[in-house]
């Protein structure tokens, strides 16, 4: 969620009223940079696993293996 102050930089102007976001966009930059630094800490030892911008890529070519990486990673 967006603070009240970072809203303001994120509005649009529409012919209906501004229009003022409550979220970060999909592939928003400011912040993407940031996450991508944290995520990037966080998978760092981890086999087959990278991040992509705000995405985390986890895989394997075997299905446990896969799965295991799924639960490592996220939970």
């Amino acid at each position: 969620m967006l603070d009240k102050k970072t809203r303001r930089f994120l509005a649009w102007n529409t012919h209906k009223e501004i229009y003022f976001v409550n979220r970060l966009t999909y592939g928003t930059n400011p912040a993407s940079s940031v996450f991508q630094k944290i995520v990037e800490k966080i998978l760092i030892d981890l086999k087959n696993t990278t991040n992509f911008l705000d995405n985390g890529i986890v895989t394997d070519l075997i299905e446990v293996k896969h799965t295991n990486n799924l639960k490592t990673v996220y939970f």
